[in-house]
C-alpha cells in the first residue's frame, strides 16, 4: 500500500485542485462512502511503462484509479515532488476522474484540439496549445515549446520543471463543471518566479480572486512577465501567457478570469507586459522593455537603457538611468527621463515631457503638450514644438533663481539655422524648425 509520503503527495494534488474549483476532498475509510478509490501497485501487475490510470464518470469502475508504485520515487526528494514528472501523473489521473480527457484523442466523447493529429499525443497543434503548461491533460508535460524557459523533458529533468496542478485550460473546464473557488488568494499576493532548476520548481497556473497582486523576479536572469490571463481561444495566449526566467523550467500562467495588477523584474534584460487594468511595471536593473497596453499605467525602467511603451490610458513613464526610450501612445501621459540621453515621444493626448538630465530629444505628438526644463537639463531638443498649442515650462534655477518674466525669456531666445535656442549657459533648449520667436511669450510658463 501507499506510505505516508505518497498519501501526502496525493493530498497536495487535491489541494491544488481545490484552490480553483468549488470542490472539497476528504479521506474516508470505507469503499461504500468513497467517490474515488485509489490504489498502488507494488506487485508488478501493471506494465512497467504504465504510470497510472483512472476511470471517469460514465465508465465501468468510475472513480477507480491505480498507480504504479514501481515507476516513481516512493520517498521525499524524488520525482513525486511538486514540479516532478510523477506528481504530474497524480494530477493528470485525478482530472480524468473529474471528467477531463486528453486533447489528442476522442476518448469519453471529447473533441480533439484543433491542429492536433488524432492519437498523436505530442503534436502541439494550433498555437502550441497541446502542452502541459496549458493543459495537464497533455502528454507533452511542462513547457515543450515557447519563448520563455526551457523544456524539462529535453534536459532530462525528473524532479522538477513540469506543471504543478491544473493548468489554465483545465481550470476553465473544471469550473464550468463544478463552479469556481471564489475565495482563494483574495488578498494582496506576491507571486515569486523561480530562479533555479531545483526540486519544487515547475509551472503553476495562478487562480487569484482579489487584492492587488504582483508577479516578482529577484534574480539576475533575463525574465519575461506577462500579466494577461488565458483567453480560452485558439490563438496565442489561449491557454495562458507564460512568465518565467530564461533557462529555468518553471514559472506562471494566469487562469481565465484572474487579474494580476503589477510586475517587478530583477537585474537582467527583461520584458514586462501589462493588461487592460492599471498596472505598475518596474524593470529595475538591466536593459528592459516595458509595455503597459490599456489602463492608466506606471512604467519604471530602473537602471539600464530601457524602452517603455505606454499604450492607451493616462500613463506615467519614468526612465531613470542610462539612455532610455519612452513612447507613451495615446492618452494624457507624463514622460520623465533620467540621467541619460533619452528619447521621449508623447503621441496623441495632452502630454507632459521632462527629459531630466542629459541631452534629450522630446517629441510631443498630437494635441497640446507641456515641455518641462530644470537646472541640469543639458542640451535638449524639442522636435515638434507648436507655438499655437504647446507650452514650455522653465524652472527659475536655470538662470540662478532671479525673477524673470515670460517676455524676458522669450526675448532672450536666438533664432538659428537649426531653430529657436534658449541658452542658459550649461543648459540649452532647442525648438527644432522654428524660424521666429513670435508667440513664444504666451507659450512660456515659469
Amino acid at each position: 500500500g501507499m506510505n505516508a509520503y505518497e498519501i501526502g503527495q496525493f493530498f497536495k494534488a487535491f489541494d491544488l485542485i481545490e484552490q480553483s474549483v468549488d470542490l472539497h476532498f476528504e479521506r474516508v475509510m470505507t469503499r461504500a462512502s468513497a467517490d474515488f478509490l485509489i490504489g498502488l501497485d507494488t506487485d508488478r501487475e501493471m506494465e512497467s511503462d504504465t504510470l497510472g490510470w483512472m476511470m471517469p464518470a460514465g465508465e465501468p469502475q468510475a472513480g477507480t484509479a491505480m498507480f504504479n508504485g514501481r515507476a516513481w520515487d516512493r520517498s521525499a526528494g524524488g520525482d513525486l515532488t511538486k514540479g516532478g514528472y510523477s506528481f504530474v501523473t497524480i494530477v493528470h489521473e485525478l482530472l480524468h476522474g473529474l471528467g477531463l480527457a486528453h486533447p489528442f484523442d476522442d476518448g469519453g466523447t471529447s473533441t480533439i484540439f484543433t491542429g492536433v493529429a488524432p492519437n498523436h499525443p505530442y503534436d502541439l497543434g494550433r498555437d502550441w496549445l497541446n502542452q502541459g503548461i496549458f493543459t495537464t491533460m497533455s502528454y507533452g508535460s511542462g513547457f515543450q515549446r515557447g519563448p520563455v524557459g526551457t523544456s524539462a523533458e529535453a534536459r532530462g529533468y525528473s524532479t522538477h520543471g513540469y506543471e504543478i496542478g491544473p493548468s489554465p485550460l483545465d481550470i476553465a473546464v473544471l469550473q464550468a463543471k463544478y463552479g469556481a473557488n471564489t475565495s482563494h488568494a483574495s488578498g494582496d499576493t506576491e507571486y515569486v518566479l523561480p530562479g533555479a532548476n531545483v526540486r519544487g520548481t515547475g509551472y503553476e497556473a495562478i487562480w487569484d480572486t482579489g487584492g492587488t497582486d504582483v508577479i516578482v523576479y529577484n534574480g539576475r536572469r533575463d525574465v519575461k512577465i506577462n500579466l494577461n490571463a488565458a483567453t480560452l481561444e485558439y490563438e496565442k495566449g489561449g491557454g495562458g501567457f507564460v512568465s518565467g526566467a530564461k533557462g529555468v523550467a518553471g514559472g506562471f500562467t494566469i487562469a481565465a478570469g484572474v487579474t494580476i495588477e503589477n510586475a517587478r523584474s530583477g537585474r537582467g534584460d527583461d520584458v514586462l507586459t501589462g493588461n487592460a487594468v492599471d498596472n505598475v511595471l518596474t524593470g529595475r536593473a538591466g536593459q528592459d522593455f516595458l509595455r503597459g497596453r490599456d489602463g492608466d499605467d506606471t512604467l519604471r525602467g530602473g537602471v539600464g537603457a530601457d524602452k517603455l511603451m505606454g499604450g492607451s490610458g493616462a500613463d506615467l513613464l519614468v526612465g531613470n538611468g542610462a539612455r532610455d526610450v519612452l513612447n507613451a501612445g495615446s492618452g494624457d501621459d507624463t514622460l520623465l527621463g533620467g540621467r541619460g540621453r533619452d528619447n521621449l515621444k508623447g503621441g496623441a493626448g495632452a502630454d507632459t515631457l521632462d527629459g531630466g538630465t542629459g541631452n534629450d530629444t522630446l517629441f510631443g505628438g498630437a494635441d497640446a503638450d507641456l515641455f518641462q526644463f530644470n537646472a541640469g537639463t543639458g542640451k535638449d531638443r524639442v522636435n515638434d514644438f507648436d507655438v499655437t498649442e504647446d507650452q514650455l515650462q522653465f524652472d527659475a534655477a536655470l538662470w540662478g533663481g532671479t525673477v524673470r518674466t515670460a517676455a524676458e525669456i522669450a526675448a532672450s531666445a536666438d533664432v538659428t539655422g537649426r531653430g529657436v535656442v534658449f541658452d542658459f549657459g550649461s543648459d540649452q533648449v532647442l525648438l527644432v524648425g522654428l524660424t521666429e520667436t513670435d508667440g513664444l511669450e504666451a507659450a512660456i510658463l515659469i
